[in-house]
């Protein structure tokens, strides 16, 4: 069975990959493959696509874009074949920041034959666009190569290679820009590239909503028609025609899982007094934020957002709070809640003299915040009783429920409660398939693989990671809220539901009759069922509507959803720093000096006196650490992301974690760091002391607590001294890093080589910083050839700036460090 929108499409256009299949052409390693729907839909809308030469962009129903060798194919087949193309156009390009795109199509064309002859070095050899705009050949072939793979924006084709360019795909990742896109449409515009598709995962990124907004011809699902498209597949599927082993299916089990509905199911918190309370605050949130904004007062903003921190720490607590306070006050990168409230009570202080009456109003709003914290302190009330309901139905159904927190801390917070208070072994809850995450590792974690009955969200998740209520290894997703956070969760919903709309029948008829000039036979929209539509809602436990009075959904995103990102930006700079500072004993609580470093173009960065920069040495080509007040004018500053949170050792991490052949090398190196800091949380020790007791096990470094303080932040990815390892795992009592020595360093020396050599090139960034180039110098690019990884897969991610002036300035709130500015 096929769809009506296959079966139309199969009747104007003519895909030559599934020609080939249908006629025993094609094959993979020499055995005959079929592709499911979904494939076999998107290869024809971009057949259909192409031949139109008509800008275009399909939203695939996976976080995994394993497509895009496929419409590669599809591509290359049709410049093959078809005659009409401009003469002189036979190259393809594809513009990606994923290393691991790189492994895919070679794999995929290196298996791929037609009959016996290898696609890849017989007929469509792979190169790579350098940042210089230059062609390198990745297949071992005299040929010229067909098939063009660039990191982005900062590798676009010189003039002339861009004039042998028939057609570009652009994956749209959560990392490529507006601006970064639009650079590679106006390359294309200015060479008559005459074909550009884009491809995203689903959900849709901003740049993928973005152009279905700007009314490209776009393709994708809704959950009715995903559904009707796996269920024709069943069929092939049991009778063994393919199975999930083969090309492109890999990621089939969390299309089909998605294609069944996902639903969101909400779980109140049945406390009226809390509800009411939080409810309280919430508003009182509005009105600071409105009146801040209309002071525009910098300290006046500074106290609203600091009062927003505080209402989503109190309700993003899963565990009684005095579990989650202790694991968020010996934690690295977080502050406990009562402080928070503290430091926000100091703020209201502080402005008194020039805004008295916000001052006023903010204080008592402060105020309110402390009754809940002492209300949820004294009465062991949250969100916990929710989840022991659940845990203990789960147990008796024999059903697997994952659950998902706000970070690490209070994910280690609700575990503790259940060891300590309520005897449960996590272990055996584990055993039983109940699995507790932080929701940072929700894409990252090892359990990824697995599928769940439910997955319980901890509330509302912030705006950033909306992308969760989407989870779709998980038959519901079940949503732990207050009465607060329901607004928010609806306006999220409500987006989510908009996207779902835009793939309707009615939708799709337009876009094929775009495309074909013909409508479909069927042209009528089917009215999806109760049933199915119902997959696609919010559905109360209990009927409630809890609304914010007169705000409305713009206000919500506006003054509220939107400010996500900044408030967690700031918490986790100044809990760093807090951090930092008390493991090396130095008595920075209320830092008030930092040093300003004036950079090129009337910009300016502040940062904490005490804090670990990285600078780029000419002289040497290695990247070295100095305190921020030892800058000198002249010096290269190294920005990761335009910041310096991150170091060099982490933007290599980011890069190759989801490369298939690095994942066990970077779980074993996080793992280390992961270990190190729960020594920290368990022991108290600090820096000094853990120095000590390495001596004792007869270590002769590290000598500083500096250097202690790069192993935990992953300035450094692990320590000079390998064995260091080991001795942390027998003084601190953990038996991985005993057992796995040679692993751990193994990995470590892996990613140290894949580090090294990024240093040793960042020589080719320096024009960037106004450094005179060597133009006679000639270097290869690659940092890792095995991995197909270079320098300008770091461009987008790192930058080198020239110090222009350091200055010792005041600073009365860490929340301006580490912003690259306007002067």
């Amino acid at each position: 069975m096929v769809s009506k929108w296959e079966t139309h499409f199969r009747e104007t256009i003519e895909s030559k990959i599934l020609w080939s299949l249908d006629n025993g052409y094609l094959n993979f390693n020499g055995s005959k493959i079929a592709l499911h729907s979904i494939n076999r839909q998107s290869l024809l809308f971009f057949k259909a696509a192409m031949a139109k030469d008509a800008p275009a962009i399909l939203i695939y129903p996976s976080l995994k874009l394993t497509i895009t060798p496929l419409l590669a194919l599809e591509a290359l087949y049709f410049r093959l074949h078809e005659k009409k193309l401009a003469s002189g156009r036979n190259q393809l390009i594809v513009f990606s920041s994923r290393v691991e795109l790189r492994k895919e199509i070679k794999d995929h064309f290196l298996a791929f034959k037609a009959n016996s002859m290898s696609l890849s070095a017989n007929i469509f050899p792979v190169g790579r666009i350098t940042s210089n705009g230059d062609l390198i050949k990745l297949s071992k072939t005299t040929i010229e190569p067909k098939l063009l793979i660039s990191p982005g924006p900062v590798a676009l084709p010189n003039p002339e290679i861009s004039k042998k360019i028939f057609g570009a795909i652009i994956e749209a990742t959560s990392d490529l820009m507006e601006d970064q896109a639009k650079d590679i449409f106006d390359w294309a515009n200015r060479y008559s590239i005459p074909f550009v598709f884009v491809v995203s995962s689903d959900p849709p990124t901003n740049l993928a909503k973005l152009m279905i907004e700007k009314k490209y011809l776009y393709w994708g699902w809704d959950l009715a028609t995903l559904n009707s498209d796996c269920q024709n597949d069943e069929t092939d599927f049991q009778s063994g025609k393919y199975n999930f082993d083969q090309p492109f299916c890999g990621n089939y089990q969390e299309i089909r899982t998605k294609a069944s509905g996902v639903k969101k199911v909400i779980a109140p918190v049945k406390e009226d007094k809390l509800n009411a309370m939080l409810n309280d605050v919430r508003k009182d949130y509005y009105e600071l934020s409105r009146s801040a904004y209309t002071l525009n007062l910098p300290a006046a903003k500074e106290t609203a957002k600091r009062f927003l921190g505080c209402i989503y720490g109190l309700e993003e607590m899963t565990s009684p709070i005095e579990y989650a306070e202790i694991e968020l006050s010996k934690r690295w990168g977080t502050i406990p809640l009562k402080e928070r409230i503290n430091a926000l009570k100091n703020q209201c202080s502080a402005i008194k003299v020039d805004e008295p009456l916000f001052a006023s109003f903010a204080g008592r709003s402060s105020d309110k915040l402390i009754n809940i914290y002492n209300y949820m302190a004294e009465k062991k009330t949250g969100k916990h009783p929710v989840i022991l309901q659940i845990i203990k139905e789960a147990a008796a159904n024999e059903k697997s429920v994952l659950f998902i927190t706000k970070n690490e801390a209070l994910n280690e917070a609700l575990k503790r409660f259940l060891e300590i208070e309520k005897k449960m072994d996590i272990s055996q809850l584990r055993e039983k398939h109940i699995v507790f995450l932080a929701a940072s590792r929700i894409y990252k974690s090892t359990e990824e693989q697995e599928l769940f009955d439910t997955c319980i969200l901890y509330g509302c998740p912030r705006y950033y990671q909306k992308d969760i209520f989407s989870y779709a290894r998980a038959r519901r997703v079940g949503i732990i809220a207050y009465e607060s956070e329901i607004p928010a969760i609806k306006y999220i919903q409500n987006e989510i539901d908009q996207v779902q709309n835009c793939f309707s029948d009615a939708s799709k008829n337009s876009v094929v009759k775009r495309l074909t000039g013909f409508e479909p036979k069927d042209s009528s929209s089917a009215v999806t069922p109760r049933q199915e539509k119902i997959k696609t809602e919010l559905i109360f436990i209990e009927p409630q509507d809890a609304e914010m009075g007169d705000i409305s959904p713009d206000s919500l995103f506006t003054n509220f959803l939107s400010l996500d990102w900044a408030v967690d930006f700031e918490y986790i700079n100044e809990a760093e720093s807090r951090s930092a500072d008390a493991r090396m004993r130095k008595d920075h609580s209320n830092p008030t000096k930092a040093v300003m470093v004036t950079l090129q173009g009337g910009r300016h960065i502040l940062l904490h006196e005490e804090k670990s920069i990285q600078v780029y040495d000419e002289s040497t080509e290695k990247v070295k650490d100095h305190l921020a007040k030892n800058l000198k004018k002249g010096e290269l500053l190294i920005l990761i992301e335009n910041s310096t949170r991150k170091s060099l050792a982490e933007s290599v991490i980011s890069k190759v974690e989801s490369h298939p052949s690095m994942m066990k090398v970077v779980v074993y190196q996080k793992v280390w760091s992961f270990y190190l800091k729960q020594a920290l949380e368990e022991s108290g020790d600090n820096f000094l002391d853990i120095i000590d007791k390495l001596h004792t096990k007869g270590a002769k470094e590290p000598n500083t607590a500096l250097s202690i303080y790069q192993w935990v932040t992953g300035r450094i990815l692990g320590p000079n001294d390998l064995e260091n390892i080991r001795r942390i795992g027998e003084i601190y009592d953990k038996p991985f890093l005993v057992n796995n020595y040679k692993e751990i360093a193994g990995a470590i020396r892996r990613l140290r080589t894949i580090h090294s050599s990024l240093a040793r090139r960042l020589n080719r960034l320096i024009p960037l910083a106004g450094v005179e180039a060597d133009k006679g110098k000639i270097e290869n690019a690659a940092i890792d050839e095995e991995l197909d990884l270079y320098l300008e897969d770091f461009v987008n991610i790192v930058s080198i700036e020239r110090i222009e002036l350091v200055e010792i300035v005041a600073i009365s709130s860490d929340k301006v460090l580490d912003k690259v500015v306007s002067t």
